[in-house]
């Protein structure tokens, strides 16, 4: 399983679960946690509820919180039970020569750290969202494990900007084999098909005759945005930013 890419793309997350559904409006995601729950609103992002308290009549005493109770625990993605890798820009980071990264440690618990190939990682930077940034030659792979064995339902949500590159695309995510038909699922910038090529949207495939492609096009323009790619069944999905999903 690899992160990588052939036009300049940069990562600040990445996030992988199995059988849970974050192309199909029944999760929540968010730029900072890039991974979801049930109780989002269609385009896949936190709703707030209304508001639920009740107006006080004359008879009602006012209702309040009660000043010392301590504040509910912060949530993580981890509390889903079905994560299986999640990498944060701003955590787990390790950098050898010139800011480069070696090593990314997996925030899931299940230790599937992603390390660089040849020691060619990307570069790490501070700032908003902690991109790490690879220039196009630069690849991150995560060992196989049992965890990362999934049979049919999964999900991929990447948090992630690219450079244009004219008729070049980008590997965000990959877990292929390595002849045609390229068996297994992955995540491109400025996909090279469907029937807009190389247009700068991005696309999802489990080999290059089963895949999905965004609406959007012009996504290669340095912007940061949340890009997930979902599998159910036969049906594979594609959502950018939370908006309309796309299917196969």
């Amino acid at each position: 399983m690899r992160t990588s890419s052939f036009a300049q793309i940069s990562v600040s997350s990445l996030a992988l679960l199995a059988a849970v559904g974050a192309c199909t409006g029944d999760t929540s995601a968010t730029a900072t946690e890039p991974v979801a729950t049930a109780g989002s609103d269609a385009g896949g992002n936190v709703s707030p509820s209304p508001s639920t308290t009740p107006k006080a009549d004359a008879g009602t005493p006012p209702v309040s919180n009660d000043a010392g109770a301590p504040p509910p625990p912060a949530w993580s993605p981890k509390d889903l039970g079905s994560l299986a890798v999640w990498l944060r820009g701003d955590l787990g980071v390790h950098t050898g020569a010139a800011g480069m990264v070696t090593n990314w440690d997996d925030q899931s618990g299940l230790g599937n750290d992603a390390n660089a190939v040849m020691g060619a990682g990307p570069v790490a930077t501070k700032g908003a969202l902690s991109p790490l940034t690879f220039d196009g030659a630069q690849m991150m792979t995560i060992k196989d494990a049992a965890s990362i064995r999934w049979g049919s339902d999964f999900t991929v949500i990447v948090v992630a900007s690219s450079a244009q590159a004219a008729k070049t695309y980008g590997a965000l995510y990959g877990k292929t084999a390595v002849a045609a038909p390229y068996a297994g699922p992955a995540l491109f910038t400025d996909y090279p098909g469907g029937a807009t090529p190389f247009t700068g949207s991005v696309g999802g495939q489990l080999d290059i005759g089963n895949f999905v492609v965004s609406a959007e096009t012009a996504l290669d323009d340095q912007s940061p945005r949340m890009f997930a790619m979902r599998r159910s069944g036969a049906m594979i999905g594609l959502r950018v930013n939370g908006g309309a999903p796309r299917s196969s």
